[in-house]
């Protein structure tokens, strides 16, 4: 529940400078950001626990950051080396094929002589001259084109290393942020726990995954606070307490979380007033 008046009161579990502003069932002192971590973690949970969801959830936040690097620089993925006078070459020997196959096919169509089979010949012969042209070409530019591969493997490799520098660097940051988040969400929750057990403060109230082990006498405590009547239609008969928000929304067994209700009533806010479902769905909170 909300802390009343505007007087500071220091929270029992850390010392924010904001004070708490919250409390628990037992009028225990408590700041906003303890709650919080209260309502994430809930109880129970060791320190062997807690350290072992600090590293899930660091490794979680590394992964997420690699793969946007991934995506983003496209590290890993470089293209393989090229020599600019082999690409020449190619080039050149494209247009020496079309060259040749366009002029044969010319002199075949003024002689008379142009047929499918004639036209293919002329292509065929086209490609050969070109390849037999490429390969001399090659031949004797092959030491200018190993060196251009070599000079291109080089400045892959280079970029190769500036781009892994770049991914070790993020990673090196993201993984300090991580840590250093991780710290304040998971090591408060530990100095909670142990300053909760050597007071032996029950905060049972941040149970999450099911009622606390006073709940009957809680639900005692927000009859009487609601003066034994139904907060919707005052009616005294078959009351039941009733979350406003539902635990698995967001909502904890504190008692501002608590109202009074009477079985009719509960009945149509969970299930609305067609709905055929038993009553009996909702007895845990009766």
């Amino acid at each position: 529940m909300k802390s009343k008046g505007s007087t500071y009161i220091k929270c029992e579990f850390c010392n924010n400078s904001e004070g708490a502003i919250c409390a628990t069932i037992d009028l225990i002192p408590i700041c906003q950001t303890c709650h919080e971590v209260l309502l994430r973690h809930g109880l129970g949970k060791n320190e062997k626990q807690i350290e072992s969801e600090r590293q899930n959830w660091v490794k979680g936040q590394i992964f997420i950051a690699e793969k946007a690097f991934n995506e983003t620089h496209a590290y890993g993925s470089l293209r393989s080396p090229s020599s600019r006078t082999k690409v020449e070459l190619d080039n050149k020997s494209t247009q020496i094929t079309w060259g040749l196959f366009l002029l044969g096919t010319i002199a075949l169509w003024f002689s008379g002589n142009a047929s499918l089979l004639t036209v293919a010949a002329a292509l065929i012969v086209a490609i050969l001259i070109a390849r037999e042209y490429k390969t001399g070409q090659s031949y004797k530019l092959a030491h200018k084109i190993q060196v251009e591969l070599e000079e291109d493997q080089e400045a892959i490799d280079e970029e190769t290393r500036r781009r892994k520098e770049e991914f070790d660097q993020s990673n090196k940051r993201v993984a300090e942020q991580a840590e250093s988040e991780a710290a304040q969400l998971f090591s408060r929750y530990t100095e909670i726990m142990r300053h909760a057990n050597k007071k032996g403060i029950s905060l049972l109230e941040y149970f999450l995954s099911e009622y606390p082990p006073d709940w009957e006498q809680r639900k005692t405590k927000v009859k009487e606070r609601d003066g034994y009547r139904c907060q919707n239609c005052e009616t005294a008969e078959y009351l039941q307490v009733h979350h406003k928000t539902p635990v698995g929304g967001g909502g904890t067994h504190h008692l501002f979380n608590l109202t009074t209700l009477c079985r009719s009533c509960h009945y149509k806010h969970h299930f609305g007033e067609s709905n055929s479902k038993s009553v009996g769905q909702i007895k845990q909170a009766v």
